[in-house]
């Protein structure tokens, strides 16, 4: 399973300690079907855009972080979050 390493910007708390780096695995086909929405849609010219809503619920679970967790993240650390998870469902050649 690809597990992608992540340096924050500012730090986190989670399970009681302070985080400055996030692990995040690849998501499971069951971790899919329990989320029940990919993390990102497709725009009319046939690119990804991520879906904050979802990414927070991705990023939690590939983390395994608390959702409270990752509304304490950066803001552009989400964002770069966000495109990671989307990275997760793209074929090597089309990543973002």
């Amino acid at each position: 399973m690809a597990v992608k390493e992540y340096q924050l910007s500012a730090s986190i708390e989670a399970h009681g300690e302070t985080l400055m780096v996030l692990s995040l695995s690849q998501p499971t086909n069951r971790q899919v079907q329990e989320i029940g929405m990919l993390p990102y849609r497709v725009s009319d010219d046939g690119t990804p855009q991520p879906l904050p809503q979802w990414c927070a619920r991705y990023i939690a679970k590939s983390a395994s972080i608390p959702p409270s967790s990752v509304d304490q993240i950066a803001l552009h650390d989400f964002n770069e979050l966000c495109w990671a998870m989307v990275g997760f469902f793209m074929k090597p050649e089309s990543k973002p």
